[in-house]
């Protein structure tokens, strides 16, 4: 049996520049793909939470493409770091709106990363490219060089490319609260996240220390990798890492 849901989809606000996840209505063609999920194994049914007049009349033919409801700073970047420059000319498999193309472009120029003629600046331009990161958090990164916290930074920076670190146990929202109290920051989420990450180093890494505080060892170990790719990065790219406690490095 498969029931056809709602679709969750990630989409981009033009004006606030945040990403959230919506409840949309899936299209005909995703709601015949479900369906075909019933009978992969064995003959099923397929329950769907709509009218067959709302498939018919309402609902849409195909999905909207991800591409066009994404934040396109990340593409935009990547292609002005190929050369090509003609961003609103270029022939996007699936076309944008003309919105977001100028919110990408305009978001870039106020990060430094374009200059007055939409060119990747020197030296900061290219080494956000650099970076696989959204290009916000890669600024972030080359700031902090001058602040003399890279250390800090590139482990929170890595911490947000994780969808989560947390675990969520059915039944147990008020355990759950209790282990992010104990980690929490007057500062705000990004501090609390460096805090984790440094009783996890100082757990030695333990995956039952992660269990105990409700999180995810897995997830902790894909971010001391994407820390150690952070760190080699800016190593090729000349830059000095700091940390705020002084001269000694964070070891991972």
């Amino acid at each position: 049996m498969q029931i056809v849901k709602p679709s969750l989809w990630k989409v981009s606000n033009d004006i606030s520049d945040i990403e959230s996840l919506v409840v949309a209505p899936i299209s005909k063609a995703s709601a015949r793909q479900r369906a075909g999920r019933a009978g992969r194994v064995r003959p099923g049914k397929c329950y769907r939470l709509y009218t067959e007049g709302f498939f018919v009349n309402e609902m849409s033919a195909e999905g909207i493409p991800e591409m066009q409801r994404s934040n396109l700073a990340s593409s935009v970047i990547q292609l002005k770091a190929l050369g090509i420059d003609n961003i609103l000319g270029f022939d996007w498999p699936s076309s944008p709106s003309s919105e977001a193309m100028i919110r990408a472009l305009e978001l870039l120029y106020s990060l430094g990363v374009l200059d007055d003629d939409a060119k990747l600046t020197s030296p900061a331009g290219f080494q956000v490219a650099e970076i696989p990161l959204d290009p916000m958090i890669s600024k972030m990164i080359l700031a902090s060089q001058e602040l003399g916290c890279s250390e800090e930074i590139i482990t929170i920076a890595a911490i947000l490319s994780i969808q989560s670190i947390w675990v969520s146990v059915r039944g147990s929202q008020k355990e759950l609260d209790e282990a992010k109290l104990r980690f929490a920051a007057s500062e705000g989420d990004h501090v609390t996240f460096l805090n984790v990450y440094k009783g996890f180093l100082k757990s030695g890494k333990s995956s039952k220390w992660c269990y105990k505080n409700f999180i995810n060892y897995h997830a902790m170990k894909k971010v001391m990798e994407v820390r150690e790719q952070l760190r080699r990065i800016l190593q090729r790219l000349g830059l000095a890492l700091k940390s705020s406690d002084g001269d000694m490095q964070v070891s991972v």
